[in-house]
């Protein structure tokens, strides 16, 4: 009976998740691209990618429900493998794909842009393959170590030793022998799913750090800057403070414009027109997206008095809650995984309320809690990349969600973030619930296996990516707390040339708009 109530459970979230990315798609998706058929491969890569991202994370619970006989007596280790597999056919081959057929010319034929993907798809394939191949021959190696237990039958028993009693009663003394380290060699498969981890560890340091407090901390801000009934002068200035904006917009876009008429975008990667194309081309995206928020402020402001407050007493009530969880994460963290006594976690700390719910028959309020706490590491770090690319341009590219207003390469790229982040999400949920999720499949692949691969043990020892993610979290917090507004960043950055331009035109001086590379 149990194995059919977990099997339909299954099922029905598999549907849940799969309408919900259904509308999570609709509704982001631009207006050019909501036509049926536009775009018709890029839409269903976008479904499964974001469908195997989500799905990961709920298979940790049922890992976890598994174990305690309480599941369906799943293969959860074939089930974890051909997921990571999923992952790594998605986010190295088919999603690069579908944004390289999306982003070609629309005058090609569909043979055209089949063959030019297939061209760029192909040379990846080839040094993929080199790079996992290589690799794996070098680094297939995992370093477990085994401490050996010697144990005699005495009548009395030392303080310094384990006592033991089998089924019969008899006492036996147990001591600690010598430590030694054993080579085992990992499958193939593990040895990409430990690849994979290594990448999405690195950007859920940095992505999470960011995210972890700027989620929460948006939230509250938007409550504190919600729009409110002001002057109709003041109301005027901040529309001529948007024309002028537009205006300077513009220019840059003609300027950009000129330069793709020369061919330049078309120039080597490598070469410094091409690399100051594509900065100015971040640099105008970047300003029509403040500019966009700038006009939704206008419109909010000019229907305050029939906008209801409700919806940011709301925002209010989620940052709060958002910020208590995520200071329970960093307590987490800090108790769990970073502080240690005597080489074993300080404090359980959640752990302990979840081990006990599960002990008296409430395991599925312990589940949904813990799905709930691995939601929001997720969630947190789709925030962080956003807010890291929109402070810190130069750095990435910028691809920002919007309702009715996010192309498909945009949508592709953030499907592609869930599913490497969603690997580490895992695998950080499974070391801050070392006690609840023990034993578990997925349990037994990070930390019995990929945890002492060659290349990767040594930042599992001296906890290399929990520190970075609590360092990162530490700055950002401090850094949005004295600029909580991106606008102010971004403006200081893009317009700041814009009145050299203007001082130098008021001088005479016609020359095309220039903006410094930053």
């Amino acid at each position: 009976m149990n194995d059919i109530f977990m099997l339909i459970m299954v099922i029905v979230l598999a549907v849940v998740i799969i309408i919900v990315n259904i509308y999570l798609l609709a509704y982001y998706c631009a207006e050019d691209d909501n036509e049926f058929g536009s775009g018709i491969f890029a839409k269903i890569i976008a479904v499964l990618g974001m469908f195997i991202g989500l799905g990961q994370i709920c298979l940790l619970p049922l890992d976890v429900a598994n174990t305690r006989g309480e599941g369906g007596d799943f293969r959860m280790d074939l089930i974890w493998k051909i997921t990571y597999i999923a992952i790594v056919c998605f986010a190295f081959f088919i999603i690069p794909l579908a944004i390289s057929i999306y982003e070609c010319d629309p005058d090609w034929s569909c043979c055209q842009k089949i063959r030019s993907s297939l061209c760029f798809f192909g040379v990846e394939v080839v040094v993929v393959g080199i790079l996992f191949g290589v690799t794996y021959f070098l680094f297939n190696k995992a370093h477990i170590s085994l401490t050996s237990l010697q144990c005699d039958y005495e009548a009395h028993l030392s303080d310094s030793s384990e006592e033991l009693n089998d089924e019969s009663g008899d006492k036996y003394i147990c001591q600690e022998t010598t430590e030694k380290d054993i080579l085992i060699k990992v499958s193939f498969p593990i040895y990409i799913i430990a690849v994979l981890s290594v990448v999405s560890y690195l950007l859920f340091m940095i992505f999470g750090g960011v995210g972890i407090f700027s989620f929460p901390l948006d939230l509250i801000y938007s409550f504190c800057t919600r729009p409110i009934k002001i002057k109709s002068s003041k109301l005027e200035e901040m529309k001529k403070e948007i024309v002028v904006t537009a205006a300077d917009l513009k220019d840059l876009g003609m300027q950009l414009k000129k330069m793709e008429e020369n061919g330049i975008h078309k120039k080597n990667i490598f070469s410094s027109e091409k690399r100051y194309y594509n900065n100015l081309l971040k640099q105008l995206k970047v300003g029509v997206s403040v500019i966009d928020d700038q006009f939704q402020i206008i419109n909010m402001q000019n229907m305050a008095n029939q906008t209801s407050a409700l919806g940011y007493l709301m925002q209010l009530i989620a940052g709060i809650f958002c910020l208590i969880l995520s200071l329970v994460w960093i307590a987490q963290i800090l108790l769990y995984i970073i502080i240690k006594k005597n080489g074993k976690p300080l404090f359980g700390f959640l752990n302990i309320p979840l081990v006990k719910l599960t002990q008296v028959n409430l395991s599925f309020v312990a589940i949904s809690i813990f799905t709930v706490l691995s939601l929001y590491l997720l969630l947190i770090t789709i925030k962080g990349n956003f807010k890291f690319g929109l402070r810190f341009m130069i750095l990435g590219q910028i691809h920002p969600m919007k309702k009715d207003n996010t192309y498909m390469n945009s949508i592709l790229f953030n499907v592609l973030l869930i599913m490497l982040t969603s690997v580490s999400v895992i695998q950080f949920s499974i070391r801050a619930f070392g006690e609840y999720t023990s034993m578990t499949d997925a349990d037994i692949i990070f930390n019995t296996q990929i945890k002492y691969l060659t290349f990767y043990r040594f930042l599992f020892k001296f906890n290399v990516f929990e520190v970075g993610f609590l360092i990162i979290a530490v700055i950002s917090f401090v850094y949005l707390v004295c600029r909580p507004n991106d606008t102010n960043t971004v403006k200081k950055i893009l317009y700041e040339k814009f009145e050299n331009d203007k001082k130098n035109k008021d001088l005479g001086n016609d020359k095309s708009i220039e903006m410094t590379v930053y």
